[in-house]
């Protein structure tokens, strides 16, 4: 009956663990804006309605449609935009906005146990405080600052 009750608060420990995180994801994502536009770089986007089959096929693949509101730009996201998604950047709330860490300072597992082996770059976000190894290269992208202009037509 103890061992029961152990089980149970642990599990429900776990569970509060891993709800705080999705909130701190949500609002991580919240705060920061929720999307960097590919083509202008402003951080004014929002979610577009699926249209088509291409949509709703992406839709399997956890691809969603998104628009720019500075220059109508239309394109397609996971956590960061598809042309970003090369590039190091957090995981949990796609920060690009890194630091590197000691490889000692990410958590043991068995991924980063084989990446630490394979000298992988440790980062940390920031935001989240998520610690992960990452092979892909770092650059770090920022919502510009800078108005941008549509191009007239005359």
């Amino acid at each position: 009956m103890v061992e029961l009750r152990l089980h149970t608060l642990q599990y429900t420990a776990n569970f509060a663990i891993l709800l705080f995180v999705g909130l701190s994801a949500i609002l991580c994502r919240f705060w920061i804006g929720l999307m960097i536009c590919p083509q202008c770089r402003s951080a004014e986007c929002f979610r577009s309605r699926r249209s088509g089959v291409f949509d709703f096929l992406g839709t399997a693949a956890g691809l969603r449609p998104w628009r720019c509101h500075t220059c109508d730009f239309r394109f397609y996201a996971w956590t960061v935009a598809v042309s970003f998604a090369g590039y190091a950047h957090c995981m949990r709330c796609g920060n690009f906005d890194l630091r590197r860490v000691p490889a000692d300072r990410v958590p043991l597992g068995v991924q980063s146990f084989v990446k630490r082996r394979l000298g992988c770059r440790a980062y940390r976000c920031d935001l989240c405080r998520l610690k992960f190894f990452s092979i892909r290269p770092y650059r770090r992208i920022l919502p510009s600052m800078v108005a941008f202009q549509k191009a007239v037509n005359s």
